[in-house]
């Protein structure tokens, strides 16, 4: 796969307890890797995420 891509997480308080600011920007070169499965996996990833921080 041929991708070059930087995320960024940011976590920090907010008046409703914590904020997570998630942004990622990349290219995608050889046309295999489709924007709706990096959003699935995305997705996935950070209910997971939110899964576990509610059995905190």
């Amino acid at each position: 796969m041929n991708e070059r891509s930087v995320k960024y997480v940011e976590i920090k308080r907010s008046d409703n307890g914590t904020q997570l600011i998630y942004t990622e920007q990349g290219a995608f070169f050889d046309g295999h890797d489709l924007p709706e499965h990096r959003e699935h996996g995305t997705k996935f990833m950070l209910d997971k995420l939110g899964l576990e921080m509610q059995n905190e």
